[in-house]
């Protein structure tokens, strides 16, 4: 494994809210993605009064060998999780909240209709809060996935993870072009959509920039990437750790492209400052 460097060295963050946050998740026994992930930035979030609920249980369908949700099997859906996650967005005033989900191959409509669910009672339990999603792939089926869309969302997003040689070694339960297919459906409807990727797995440089320019070519707003890095549950090891100036390199060629909003570096994450992406493409 690679010795990290210094431009990894994080800065403490100021926790502000934070820790009232973590606690009436707790609380209601909700999950996000900030903890169950490890994410971190999770600190910097909750202080901006921004989540990322995590919908359907912890354990998914499929076996990203990137993911650092662990192995559990997947459960039960539960019912009454819709209105309380609704609950504690409210309680809590947030002004930004994520929707996402683990994947669920197993149910019929790979929980389409429990995500779109979830959006309505965020909506009638806090009016105000603006709710992004990000959907896994539904397996392609396009009705699940417009079904979950119909939760009113103000953007929703479908991270790609990778560029495509990659989904052979590290994601083989998906598949790229199916995930470009859902991006590109979502615009088709007028929906303001997202992406995302790692690097640091193995790809190329000419390769991340070929990425760049499809996902361009579906219409989307907004388009992250972030260094990958093991998530505390383990994970795969990073085949080295891009730079700074890289990510430079890979923004300045998305701008290019004419994507609206770009965030591009090492602790970047899809959810990372997702109000301020949403307010850029609004301007």
């Amino acid at each position: 494994m690679p010795r990290k460097p210094s431009f990894l060295s994080m800065p403490i963050p100021q926790r502000g809210c934070a820790p009232q946050v973590e606690a009436k998740l707790a609380e209601q026994g909700v999950s996000t993605v900030c903890v169950s992930a490890g994410c971190p930035n999770r600190a910097h979030c909750f202080s901006q009064g921004e989540a990322t609920f995590l919908l359907l249980g912890q354990g998914c369908s499929r076996n990203c060998l990137f993911c650092a949700m662990g192995e559990e099997a997947v459960t039960p859906v539960d019912a009454t999780e819709p209105q309380r996650v609704a609950q504690t967005v409210a309680s809590l005033e947030l002004s930004y909240v994520v929707l996402t989900s683990v994947t669920r191959d197993d149910l019929p409509d790979g929980g389409a209709a429990h995500i779109c669910q979830t959006a309505r009672e965020i909506r009638a339990h806090a009016p105000h809060t603006r709710v992004e999603a990000l959907l896994p792939d539904f397996g392609g089926c396009r009705r699940a996935l417009f079904l979950a869309a119909t939760g009113s969302f103000s953007i929703v997003g479908h991270n790609v993870e990778m560029v495509p040689s990659l989904y052979t070694r590290y994601r083989s339960g998906g598949g790229f072009q199916r995930s470009l297919s859902v991006l590109h459906a979502l615009g088709e409807h007028g929906i303001p959509t997202k992406s995302g990727f790692m690097v640091g797995l193995g790809e190329t440089q000419e390769e991340v920039l070929s990425l760049i320019s499809t996902l361009s070519d579906t219409g989307i707003s907004v388009l992250t990437a972030g260094q990958y890095l093991p998530g505390r549950r383990g994970g795969i090891t990073p085949k080295r750790y891009v730079s700074p100036e890289e990510f430079e390199i890979y923004a300045a060629h998305a701008q290019e492209c004419g994507i609206a909003s770009v965030r591009m570096g090492p602790y970047v994450r899809s959810s990372l400052n997702a109000a301020d992406c949403f307010r850029e493409i609004c301007k």
